[in-house]
């Protein structure tokens, strides 16, 4: 079995808002801090989901959450952290970096064109059979 690593360039352009990896989610990163700071809540369990086996300590602490109402709290502040820090990264890198242009909008253009060319108003995706290919 071969398998391949994906690694980013040194000189990525403005790291500070570059989607970060599952691993990364907690990173100290200055706009990381910042949204920590809106969620102070969970500041007590952020030292122990910055490695990389965050799905499992989030597990662990949904366990210990039984005995502990204060935990709910945390989790829901993480889940909270987390929504505003990926929507933060996507907005300020689209804006400041891409300028609003990206591929996801000429997908999306792509695929309502093929929608409404489509006798069922169902565009099919490349690489998957479409029903009427299969009978």
């Amino acid at each position: 079995m071969i398998l391949l690593r994906y690694a980013r360039p040194k000189n990525f352009p403005n790291e500070e808002y570059r989607s970060p990896l599952a691993r990364e989610l907690f990173e100290d990163r200055p706009s990381f801090r910042d949204a920590m700071k809106r969620f102070r809540v969970c500041l007590p369990v952020n030292p122990r989901l910055q490695h990389e086996k965050i799905e499992a300590e989030l597990e662990n602490q949904l366990h210990e959450a039984d005995g502990y109402p204060q935990r709910r709290r945390q989790l829901a502040a993480i889940k909270y952290y987390l929504q505003y820090t990926l929507w933060e990264c996507e907005y300020r890198w689209s804006d400041q970096i891409l300028k609003g242009v990206s591929n996801y909008t000429t997908l999306l253009d792509a695929i309502e064109n093929r929608r409404l060319k489509s006798a069922t108003g169902v565009a099919p995706l490349s690489g998957f059979p479409s029903r009427r290919a299969r009978h």
